[in-house]
C-alpha cells in the first residue's frame, strides 16, 4: 500500500497459524483464570465444612438469662463467641479459634458502652490494647 506521501505501507499479514495460536493462547488465558476462581471456591467452602460439624450451644445464669453462646466442635470453642451481663446487654463478642482466642475481641460495659478491644493471636494479646472511656473514646 501506498499512502498520500507516496511512502510505502507495510501491513503484517497474519496466516491462519498466527491467529489460530493468539487464538489458542486467549483460550488457555481464560481457563486458566476459570480454574483459579474455582479453585479459590473449593477452598473457601472446604472452611465452611466445619460449621456443619458445629454444635450451636448456650449457658445460662442461674437465673436463667443467657450467659454466653457459641459454637463448639469436638466440645472445644470454635468460631464466634458472644458472653452477656446478667441484664441481657452484651458483654464480649470474639472469635475462638482451635480452642484459642484469635482476632479482635471487643468488650462492653455493662450500659452497652465500648470498654475495649484487644487483638490476640494463639491465645495471647497481639497488637494493641484500645482501653475506651465511657464516652465512647479512647
Amino acid at each position: 500500500l501506498i499512502n498520500e506521501n507516496k511512502t510505502k505501507i507495510v501491513i503484517p499479514s497474519m496466516n491462519m497459524l498466527t491467529i489460530t495460536i493468539n487464538y489458542i493462547k486467549n483460550i488457555y488465558i481464560l481457563l486458566v483464570c476459570v480454574l483459579f476462581i474455582l479453585f479459590s471456591l473449593k477452598i473457601n467452602s472446604q472452611e465452611n465444612i466445619l460449621d456443619i460439624q458445629c454444635n450451636s450451644t448456650q449457658y445460662f445464669y442461674s437465673s436463667g438469662n443467657l450467659s454466653s453462646e457459641g459454637c463448639l466442635i469436638n466440645g472445644l470453642p470454635n468460631g464466634i463467641w458472644k458472653s452477656y451481663y446478667e441484664s441481657g446487654n452484651l458483654k464480649s463478642i470474639g472469635n475462638w479459634k482451635k480452642n484459642k482466642l484469635s482476632g479482635e475481641w471487643i468488650f462492653y460495659n455493662e450500659d452497652s458502652t465500648l470498654d475495649r478491644k484487644i487483638e490476640y493471636e494463639e491465645d495471647l494479646k497481639n497488637g494493641e490494647e484500645i482501653i475506651y472511656f465511657r464516652n465512647g473514646k479512647f
